[in-house]
């Protein structure tokens, strides 16, 4: 899921000179790389002038102003060893050249006995920051494997999404 997002992350030539912690940092509502490590459930290593500190990823989707303060640096990027059982990312409506996606989407799930079992999921370029899209786990949650792979979920995943998008659009957050 980490390499289909930076794979898909802007254009190559942007990618040639932007960093992982610039992407997160600078423009965490914009970064197809904060939906996957959401999804995830990613921690970020910073070092600063105290020393060393463990921050949640999922602080990106709540309404603090930054992760990172000024003279502190992002050191490393630490993802669970047990990965997911199965994930996606779809980048919707790309615009330009591919630099910024108009939506993100990632979904990490985890199955046991073919159903899935648990799920986290996000998306980027709907609010001003990365939104937790609890509607899509709950209408995953329970469901078998084999109907995702074979595409009968994916109008019920898509009317989720839209409720997410709804939640954030009516629920106050600043839109881009």
């Amino acid at each position: 899921l980490l390499q289909a997002a930076a794979a898909a992350a802007a254009s190559p030539g942007i990618r040639s000179i932007a960093t992982v912690g610039g992407n997160l940092v600078d423009a965490p509502g914009e970064s197809d790389l904060a939906a996957a490590l959401l999804a995830l459930d990613a921690t970020l290593v910073v070092h600063g002038p105290a020393g060393a500190r463990h921050v949640d990823i999922a602080r990106l989707a709540a309404a603090e102003a930054t992760l990172i303060a000024i003279g502190e640096l992002l050191a490393a990027i630490r993802v669970p060893p047990a990965g997911p059982s199965g994930w996606s990312l779809r980048r919707i409506q790309t615009q330009g050249g591919g630099d910024r996606s108009a939506t993100t989407v990632a979904v990490a799930l985890r199955a046991t006995d073919g159903l899935v079992a648990g799920a986290s999921a996000a998306a980027t370029a709907i609010a001003d920051r990365p939104l937790v899209l609890a509607e899509l786990v709950a209408s995953l949650r329970g469901r078998a494997v084999a109907e995702l792979r074979s595409g009968r979920l994916a109008e019920g995943a898509a009317a989720a999404a839209r409720a997410a998008a709804d939640r954030a659009t009516n629920g106050g957050l600043p839109l881009h």
